[in-house]
């Protein structure tokens, strides 16, 4: 009991603390006074046996971010998944050339290669796969 209390508040601090580092990022990125020295951003977004949802996220965070002025790319990291997180994303690449699919596990000097943005920002998809979560962390109209 005491475990599955502890796992759920550490869970939803991981969330919160996600949005708020977002929501911070947004403000940053968006503020009127730096105008057009805003960076380019790369998104990269790590999953790993998320086929339940990973069309979702990647449809709603690629929907979101086209509408930003600063996206350069993303790249979506599938961390050795067992079932089909990789083929569902790699399917949605196919129709975006701005979308990379990797098979790999993290490692930041793999990072500098495929994303091509001054700045690069790292999703979860567990943290991510509630939609209303997702929709906070992605609203950045």
């Amino acid at each position: 009991m005491v475990d599955t209390f502890a796992g759920l508040l550490i869970g939803f601090l991981s969330v919160y603390g996600m949005v708020s580092l977002i929501g911070r990022l947004n403000q940053w990125l968006f503020a009127k006074n730096i105008g057009s020295l805003q960076p380019s951003v790369s998104w990269v977004i790590l999953a790993k046996d998320n086929e339940q949802e990973i069309e979702y996220i990647l449809r709603q965070v690629m929907s979101r971010l086209r509408d930003t002025s600063n996206f350069k790319d993303l790249t979506v990291i599938d961390l050795d998944s067992k079932d089909a997180t990789y083929d569902i994303a790699l399917r949605l690449s196919k129709y975006n050339q701005d979308f990379t699919v990797m098979q790999e596990s993290l490692r930041v000097d793999l990072l500098k290669d495929y994303c091509q943005g001054e700045l690069i920002c790292l999703m979860d998809t567990d943290l991510a796969g509630s939609k209303v979560v997702l929709r906070k962390v992605t609203n950045f109209s």
